[in-house]
């Protein structure tokens, strides 16, 4: 596979009326198999949020597949069940990479401890709420080490998307606009369908 990330900007539209210009963030995926070639393109709107995908017609489609998959998330115990490995996975993720800034001399104690304390939550959790409050908690506490991680001048204090209001909001915003694209291209590869979600 191969991919090119596209950036372009336009005066068109909504922003010109606000006296913006709108970025567009457009992440392009050729593929190609024996017989085929494959272009595929998604687009995310001027604060880094999703608005749409070129996909070729699917192929690979599953009813039965479908309908477990709605039957997960109709169920809430199912669903908490898979939501809980999604928030297990990010969290062990991050504790490894606040691992890594350790080893390397950074202060960053203090956040492992709170990611811990999240992750040996996430079991008694009993809903997707309660879920979601501790993977809150324990990303306030990742992001809040970005100040020792990267040395930062000015203070990154919060999440901001709307618009960002420091260069590590955007970077952010970037890197997760990315790794959906990434997801989205692999989910594709199977009989899943993207449109159901466990968690958000």
């Amino acid at each position: 596979m191969l991919s090119t990330l596209i950036l372009f900007t336009s005066i068109e539209g909504q922003r010109q009326k606000e006296g913006k210009e709108a970025l567009l963030f457009l992440h392009f995926t050729l593929g190609c198999n024996r017989t085929i070639m494959v272009l595929k393109f998604y687009c995310f709107n001027y604060y880094g949020f999703y608005v749409g995908s070129f996909y070729p017609r699917e192929s690979n489609v599953s009813g039965h597949l479908l309908v477990r998959q709605v039957e997960y998330y109709l169920d809430p115990q199912k669903r908490l069940t898979l939501a809980k490995e999604f928030v297990s996975g990010a969290l062990f993720h991050i504790r490894r990479n606040l691992n890594y800034y350790r080893n390397r001399g950074k202060q960053v104690d203090e956040a492992i401890k709170v990611v811990e304390a999240c992750m040996e939550r996430i079991e008694s959790c009993r809903s997707i709420t309660e879920l979601m409050s501790e993977e809150g908690r324990a990303r306030e506490a990742y992001y809040g080490a970005f100040n020792e991680i990267l040395a930062l001048e000015q203070p990154f204090e919060k999440r901001v998307r709307r618009p960002p209001d420091n260069m590590v909001n955007p970077l952010l915003s970037f890197g997760n606009s990315l790794l959906y694209t990434a997801t989205l291209s692999e989910i594709y590869v199977t009989q899943l369908n993207p449109t159901i979600s466990y968690l958000h």
